[in-house]
């Protein structure tokens, strides 16, 4: 979210398209031998709001991210086009009357990923299985896989596993799909793995006649985070047939600025002249490039969101500014730029027209300099601390 390509930047001969950077194939590899591949992004556009580290409705095949094992071979999770809940496809781990005697473990795994952020995860499901004997649990680990603890003990209305009816997880009856969500918050700046576990054992199934066959649905999963401080990376690698996936969370360090300024020449009273915006001269992408200005530290191409176009009231945008961060010792180094909305009001917001403004810098302290196309810039007298 927030991120763009930089053009000619990929390495080695690489290309993007559609947000996918791909370089040729290697022709051969010497043992020992490295290859570093780079590109580079822009993030300045990174902000408030929320990322999918994944999104999966099961409607394009397996996603990368998840794999599936179990612990007999008896029956394993696979994809479904008997029930769904959006769609026509879900996971579905089914129940067994198992022969030979045993029980069985299926688990629909989804990771490993950093979470970075505040992070959620949801899915919608449905199940039938037999009642306080088998059914399904949710779990997360945090050592790659060695441990696996309940990712969340509230969501459960039933109890399951065979001779431990204390033990919490979805069994029973649910005739309709439900939709969970599971606050991960606790697992932050950690690498996790979720697993989905179905269990059942050798006995009976669920409950016949009711429409849904004995096991449980899966379908919708989502990882969501907050964007406003990383980025997700995922790199592939093909070869002889096979793919290797991995993806990372980056950490992105930018800072957020509320300034407000006014430009004298449209300034009456407290506000400012909204004749640009009335008539539908506010460039759609910053003007600040073209005319020559410097941008460093990501800054540049910032372009007007929809949203910005439907602000109301004293929050229209009179034009853009062009802001400086700069060193606080000398007030000269220009350490990162943005370009912004002005509002009619004084304000400085980020794109949409209502955010504060996103900077790729670290926090710190700095003199904040503000400039416009038509008139004399300012900065702060003393450097100011922001975080």
């Amino acid at each position: 979210t927030g991120l763009t390509y930089v053009a000619g930047s990929a390495s080695n001969g690489g290309s993007e398209a559609a947000g996918t950077i791909t370089w040729p194939q290697i022709s051969s590899l010497s043992s020992n031998q490295t290859y570093t591949y780079q590109a580079t992004v822009d993030c300045s556009a990174i902000g408030s709001g929320s990322v999918n580290i994944i999104n999966d409705d099961v409607e394009s095949g397996t996603d990368p991210a998840l794999s599936i094992s179990n612990t007999t071979g008896l029956s394993n999770w696979a994809i479904s086009n008997t029930q769904s809940n959006s769609g026509n496809s879900s996971w579905y781990a089914e129940e067994l009357n198992a022969n030979p005697l045993t029980s069985e473990n299926q688990y629909l795994q989804v990771g490993p990923f950093a979470l970075v952020g505040a992070t959620t995860l949801s899915f919608a499901h449905i199940y039938d299985t037999e009642d306080d004997w088998d059914g399904g649990k949710v779990e997360i680990s945090t050592d790659g896989g060695s441990s696996w603890t309940d990712a969340d003990n509230s969501i459960y209305g039933g109890s399951f596993i065979a001779n431990s009816p204390s033990i919490l997880g979805f069994s029973g009856l649910s005739t309709t799909w439900n939709t969970v969500n599971i606050d991960l918050s606790a697992y932050e700046n950690c690498e996790v793995l979720v697993r989905f576990n179905f269990y059942y054992d050798f006995t009976a199934l669920g409950t016949p006649g009711n429409g849904v066959n004995d096991g449980w649905y899966i379908d919708d999963i989502m990882l969501t985070t907050q964007a406003s401080t990383f980025l997700i990376n995922s790199a592939s690698l093909t070869t002889g047939g096979n793919t290797i996936t991995d993806t990372e969370c980056l950490n992105v360090e930018y800072i957020s600025l509320s300034p407000k300024v006014f430009l004298q020449g449209p300034l009456s009273g407290t506000l400012m002249d909204l004749a640009l915006n009335t008539n539908t001269l506010i460039p759609t992408i910053e003007p600040y490039t073209a005319l020559g200005f410097t941008h460093v530290g990501g800054g540049g191409g910032e372009t007007l969101t929809a949203s910005a176009t439907t602000v109301t009231g004293n929050d229209r945008a009179v034009d853009w500014v062009f802001i400086e961060l700069r060193d606080a010792a000398t007030g000269t180094t220009v350490i990162a730029t943005r370009s912004a909305l002005l509002q009619a009001d004084g304000d400085v917001v980020d794109i949409d027209g209502i955010s504060p403004v996103a900077i790729s810098a670290p926090a710190g302290t700095y003199h904040v300099a503000i400039r416009h196309r038509n008139h004399l810039g300012v900065m702060t007298g003393t450097p100011v601390t922001i975080n």
